[in-house]
């Protein structure tokens, strides 16, 4: 990914970040407050459907019914599959622009 695709990616505004939930020393958690520190609405999507951030958490990407900008993934290798099939069944208005699956071991 280059820097203009960040960059791009960086100026969209809604961002569905799965594997987000209260767990302060996981990646996603991270991300995501900095993302909302910078003015970003971000949608957690976990299967708890914690609210994480004071923001109301989905089980799915299907549950949501407001556009999606971004979807980031955080959830390991082996379902990263069943995150993307999701994707395709979300359909508008959720349907993200773009995808971005993170590896959560190295972002911390």
């Amino acid at each position: 990914m280059s820097n203009t695709d960040i960059d791009l990616m960086l100026e969209l505004k809604t961002w569905a970040v799965v594997g987000l939930s209260n767990n302060s020393e996981r990646a996603a958690y991270k991300v995501s407050k900095l993302l909302m520190d910078k003015g970003h609405t971000v949608i957690p999507v976990h299967p708890k459907a914690e609210t994480v951030h004071g923001q109301k958490g989905f089980s799915s990407l299907s549950d949501i019914k407001t556009p999606i900008d971004v979807v980031d993934i955080y959830v390991i290798p082996s379902n990263t599959g069943l995150v993307k099939s999701g994707m395709n069944l979300a359909g508008p208005p959720a349907k993200p622009k773009y995808s971005l699956v993170t590896d959560s071991d190295r972002v911390s």
